[in-house]
Formats: C-alpha cells, sequence, structure tokens
C-alpha cells in the first residue's frame, strides 16, 4: 500500500514538473539569433494594404507589451509604412508626402518648432483608433483605444470643460474659457 501511494505520489509530481516544464516552454522569448516572425494574419494585412505593390521589409517590435508588425512598401506615390497587430488589426499607416501637403497650420508650428532653415520630412499618418460608448456608474462614457487595446482618450458625459488637461476635446483647454 505504501509503495503504491509512493508511485502516485512521484507521478503527481513528475506531471507538475512537466506542465510547469511545458509553460515555461510557450513563453519563452526566442533564444539568440532566433527573429520573431509575423503572423500570417499580419502579412496579410500587410500585403492588402500594400496592394500590387511588395512588401520589402518587415521588422517586429514590441510596444506596451504588445508585438507589432512594422512593413514597408512603395506606394504609387511615395515611401508607405504600416504598422499592425500580429492578429493582423491595423494600427497606422503612413505615406510620406511633400511639405506642400501637409496644412498650413502644422507646417507654421514644426517651424517655429525646429526652426526656419531645418529640413523638414513630411509623412500622412492614419491612425486607426475605435470608440466604445457605454454607461457606468450613472454617467456616459466614450473612450477610445488603438487597435492593439491601448486606451487613446476617455471622455465622460459633461466632459466639455476646461480643466487645463488636453483630453483630446476640442475645447481648446489653453484660451481660459
Amino acid at each position: 500500500m505504501k509503495s503504491r501511494r509512493n508511485v502516485l505520489l512521484w507521478s503527481a509530481i513528475a506531471t507538475g514538473i512537466a506542465g510547469a516544464a511545458f509553460v515555461f516552454a510557450q513563453d519563452a522569448k526566442p533564444q539568440t539569433g532566433q527573429k520573431p516572425k509575423a503572423s500570417d494574419a499580419a502579412m496579410a494585412t500587410l500585403h492588402r494594404l500594400a496592394g500590387d505593390a511588395k512588401v520589402r521589409k518587415v521588422e517586429i517590435e514590441m510596444k506596451d507589451g504588445v508585438e507589432h508588425v512594422e512593413g514597408e512598401w512603395r506606394g504609387p506615390k511615395s515611401h508607405m509604412e504600416a504598422v499592425v497587430t500580429q492578429s493582423g488589426d491595423i494600427i497606422c499607416v503612413e505615406e510620406a508626402i511633400q511639405a506642400d501637403e501637409a496644412p498650413a497650420a502644422a507646417r507654421a508650428a514644426a517651424a517655429a518648432e525646429a526652426g526656419a532653415d531645418v529640413k523638414l520630412k513630411w509623412e500622412h499618418i492614419t491612425l486607426h483608433l475605435y470608440e466604445a460608448e457605454f454607461r457606468k456608474d450613472g454617467r456616459e462614457r466614450e473612450v477610445i483605444y488603438t487597435a492593439d487595446g491601448r486606451r487613446f482618450v476617455e471622455q465622460e458625459e459633461n466632459d466639455d470643460h476646461d480643466d487645463g488637461k488636453d483630453d483630446h476635446d476640442d475645447d481648446d483647454d489653453d484660451d481660459g474659457e
């Protein structure tokens, strides 16, 4: 009876060790020399965005603990880049543009910050955001998220105030009204 109990005990210990090793192996980072790879879903999205153009460069970057896949290609007019999640959701698309294609206000602000004689490179960036509206604790709320689940901004009911914080609510927080 005692030997049977020992066999069961050692079997349970061995199973626990094997299970822990399996879980650890699933969470292990790639060994030196191994590069993380873009998923099929991420590559399909990049190819869809590039159309007939060849995706020339693909890199994996970690941002806020989430793998982002960045792809580059030559668009009809200029250099293009896109950042997508491993699940294929678009985070942003960037297109190189000429300075005169940027809005005058953006050009003026950049010149004021960088200096008049500094050469600027311009990109038009399309950021994909998703808004969730809900009621919680008796208040209407709107929260905007990026495709990888990061909170971009939150606005609550009656958030048309000027609290000095830039909460992207278009109430010109710095105008004192």
